[in-house]
């Protein structure tokens, strides 16, 4: 269990200011807490997410070998740095009043706060974090400590069975609407906002419905969202591997099939920005 030095008196007590920037002015008192810290350090070390502690300034003072592991630094490199290196660009003005604000009122915070939070990398890749705080008093001095944890393959199975969730939930909708008496145009065009509604749809909100017209054996335009007024016409007609103005020529393999039909595959292909369905 890890003490809380507040509230002990067989505590070591350290004398130093925690203040200092990272070209190495006040070494001897960050040399004294460094000290003091390391009674800690094997309970530190056995964690298996990241830890930082920082001073009330927001310098480093004490990582673990999980934290230098997760973010590509070594320890002697995030020392006396500033936190904010941690993290984003765009997160560092808010995290400052944050710091400020928590070292005044310290509180355990615990993981799964809801609060989206990222890391930056030392090779400056951006990825989620999940963090818990707490604090710790050292020698007369308030050092907040932090538990950084790497969601990103959390993240990624959240994002799959959401996508999963709303695809089946757009796949009910559409199929209910096919039941219904209202001309096949306007199906298509409700079951097209239907696709583009779905989560990752939504980057583009764009997109088109074709079928092969059994007359003249091309591909009819039925259903268009988000397009210019001359890519509609350009694309009222198309023929079998044609693909419209803003796409690569060449389009996904089209397998003719009646309702009945055995093998009903659906076909996907991805270039560039496009991505087609068949």
């Amino acid at each position: 269990m890890l003490k809380d030095c507040t509230a002990t008196s067989d505590c070591p007590v350290v004398e130093h200011n925690l203040e200092q920037d990272s070209t190495g002015a006040d070494e001897p008192e960050r040399h004294e807490l460094q000290l003091s810290i390391q009674q800690y350090d094997r309970l530190f070390q056995s964690l298996p997410n990241g830890l930082v502690i920082v001073s009330r300034e927001g310098k480093i003072v004490h990582i673990n070998a999980q934290l230098e592991t997760m973010f590509g630094y070594a320890e002697e490199e995030l020392i006396g740095k500033n936190l904010e290196v941690l993290m984003p660009l765009r997160f560092r003005a808010r995290h400052r009043q944050n710091v400020s604000d928590y070292l005044v009122r310290p509180h355990m915070r615990p993981m799964g706060s809801g609060i989206e939070l990222f890391g930056l990398k030392k090779d400056g890749t951006e990825f989620p974090v999940d963090i818990s705080l707490s604090y710790l008093t050292i020698g007369g001095e308030l050092v907040a400590m932090a538990i950084v944890r790497d969601i990103t393959d959390q993240k990624a199975v959240a994002h799959k069975l959401e996508l999963n969730f709303s695809i089946q939930k757009a796949i009910g909708s559409i199929l209910k609407i096919s039941l219904e008496s209202s001309p096949l145009d306007e199906q298509l065009t409700r079951v097209l906002d239907l696709i583009l509604a779905i989560p990752s749809f939504t980057m583009n909100s764009r997109g088109s419905i074709h079928l092969v017209e059994e007359e003249t054996g091309c591909l009819g335009l039925k259903a268009m969202r988000g397009f210019s007024v001359a890519q509609v016409d350009a694309c009222k007609v198309l023929s079998l591997g044609e693909g419209c103005p803003t796409a690569p020529a060449s389009a996904c393999s089209i397998i003719n099939t009646d309702c009945l039909a055995v093998q009903r595959d659906i076909l996907y292909t991805s270039e560039g920005s496009t991505r087609r369905y068949c």
